[in-house]
């Protein structure tokens, strides 16, 4: 059963409309919607506060792929995020990390884990530089201008 109908089913058995479970987890109506309608797989935290709403617990969700994926990649926002804070970043870098940032934490992990390994016994990520320079090197010039101006845009951005 997928997250989206496992959500309807529970809170049918408490009698809630949508409107009650988006106001009780404390999350959008749209974001509700679309996860009941399985157009939008929740993160972690979200699938957290709906479960607290609903008086369930994590394990409810236990079966489905999305939850089997968080426990085999721990908090991803927390390690990544806590790697990069140690990191000694140009006042851009520091700028164009913290626009990186606002973005949804699954547009993050998209992002990162292209250009990253990850080894699950020792849970450590690795930056593929070289898969990083290949794919540059792939663009044309003309993207490659755009590339920079797109990522000086949001070091410039608050």
């Amino acid at each position: 059963m997928s997250i989206g109908k496992k959500i309807i089913e529970l809170r049918n058995k408490k009698g809630w409309t949508q409107y009650k479970l988006f106001k009780e987890a404390g999350i959008g109506q749209s974001t509700l919607s679309r996860i009941e309608d399985d157009t939008r797989i929740p993160n972690t935290e979200t699938l957290q506060k709906i479960a607290n709403a609903l008086g369930v617990s994590m394990a409810e969700f236990d079966d489905n792929p999305t939850v089997q994926e968080e426990k085999k990649y721990p908090p991803f926002k927390e390690l990544f995020w806590a790697r990069a804070e140690q990191l000694d970043l140009t006042d851009r870098q520091k700028k164009a990390a913290e626009a990186f940032k606002q973005l949804p934490i699954e547009e993050q992990r998209e992002w990162i884990l292209k250009f990253t390994t990850h080894d699950v016994e020792t849970n450590v990520y690795t930056i593929n530089t070289d898969k990083i320079v290949t794919n540059i090197k792939k663009l044309s010039p003309e993207k490659q201008k755009a590339l920079d101006k797109l990522i000086e845009t949001m070091a410039q951005s608050d």
